[in-house]
């Protein structure tokens, strides 16, 4: 070793062979860090770039409750950096999780969470344009098995509107053949004694021994009767989806009409009736029974909604060469929770309603909005 040292030059280092293996096998370690710091960082970029491109918003909650994380589709929806997001609340974002979270001090206690339970809430939201959108919310709760607790939770919210209106589709599908039974069965059972009725209605308004109010309460019964009528087809029609017959009507006319039929219950009930008729007698194109059909049962559903009577108001007119037609009442309103099924068959908020009269106002509106004057 001492002569070895004399011969080699005096930059050169010489160390035993231990050390030499020691070196070695230190550089060799020190090779295999990096290789595998440059597959974390590759994986790790790999990874963020495939949950930025997920449609859902993740966040990642650490013990202390506050924000570790998230990804580019939440930074982009709540329109602030990644960076900013770090270290605040959740709660300032998705309040609706402290329903199935534990909360302590206005803050999700991570620590109490139960381990492998996965938390689930359903919630929707209206849009800046007043649409309506479904959310379902994902709790999972990450766990330390050395220390036995959830250390952490991944919260991720995705947008099932699309699969909601699916299935509201479906189940609508369902109640329409129901309904669709039972309108062909009522068609049945009541246009026969219908017809009679009518017909009895007619020759009496040709009786010269009755006098002319009673003449007038008499075409009103054959006049109804008829209406009736048409309204069965108008059912059949409702859950058949047949064309109707469109023609050109003046629409404060049929509102008229309609209210003269309902002027002596509104006046028993004490509701009073307010117009706002467009001077201008607006024309609108499809079927004037039904539109007829859609002010009476929007107005009886205000009156039972107004027991102790109140104040109907019924106005028409013309906006960017369209009709509308408008009924408002003062009544207490429906719930905001229950409004999203108003127009379903069979659903009432009434204890004895049968849940049809809204929901044929859709499906006739709808019929005559399709026109183009609608």
């Amino acid at each position: 070793m001492t002569t070895l040292r004399q011969i080699l030059p005096a930059h050169i280092s010489l160390v035993e062979l231990p050390a030499a293996r020691f070196f070695l096998k230190l550089q060799a370690t020190d090779r295999l860090w990096v290789a595998c710091k440059v597959d974390l960082m590759q994986t790790q970029a790999l990874f963020k770039c495939v949950v930025d491109q997920l449609p859902e918003e993740i966040m990642i909650i650490g013990s202390t409750g506050m924000i570790v994380d998230c990804n580019k589709h939440f930074s982009d929806l709540v329109g602030e950096e990644i960076i900013k997001i770090r270290n605040k609340n959740p709660l300032k974002y998705y309040e609706s999780i402290a329903t199935v979270c534990p909360v302590k001090n206005g803050v999700i206690d991570v620590g109490a969470m139960e381990k492998g339970k996965r938390g689930e809430l359903m919630l929707s939201e209206e849009d800046s344009e007043g649409k309506l959108n479904f959310f379902r919310i994902y709790i999972y709760p990450i766990s330390d098995e050395q220390i036995g607790r959830v250390v952490q939770l991944v919260i991720m919210r995705r947008n099932i509107t699309e699969r909601t209106l699916m299935e509201q589709r479906l189940r609508q599908a369902e109640r329409m053949a129901t309904v669709g039974e039972l309108a062909a069965y009522v068609a049945h059972e009541i246009r026969n004694p219908l017809v009679a009725m009518g017909g009895f209605a007619k020759v009496l308004m040709k009786n010269m021994s009755i006098d002319h109010d009673g003449h007038e309460k008499i075409e009103i019964i054959y006049e109804e009767a008829k209406r009736l009528e048409t309204l069965l087809k108008d059912i059949l029609s409702f859950v058949r989806s047949h064309d109707t017959e469109i023609a050109a009507f003046n629409v404060n006319d049929e509102v008229e009409s309609a209210m003269r039929l309902l002027s002596l219950e509104c006046k028993q009930q004490g509701v009073e009736v307010e117009f706002d008729l467009d001077s201008q007698n607006p024309v609108g194109q499809g079927t004037a029974e039904q539109v007829k059909q859609c002010l009476i049962n929007l107005v009886m559903n205000s009156m039972e909604a107004m027991p102790n009577g109140g104040l109907i108001s019924v106005a028409t007119g013309v906006t960017d060469d369209r009709v509308w037609l408008k009924v408002s009442d003062n009544g207490p309103g429906i719930p905001a929770a229950k409004r999203e099924r108003v127009f379903d068959p069979f659903y009432s908020t009434k204890i004895n309603g049968n849940g049809l009269g809204l929901s044929m106002v859709k499906k006739l509106w709808k019929t005559s909005a399709e026109k183009l004057n609608w």
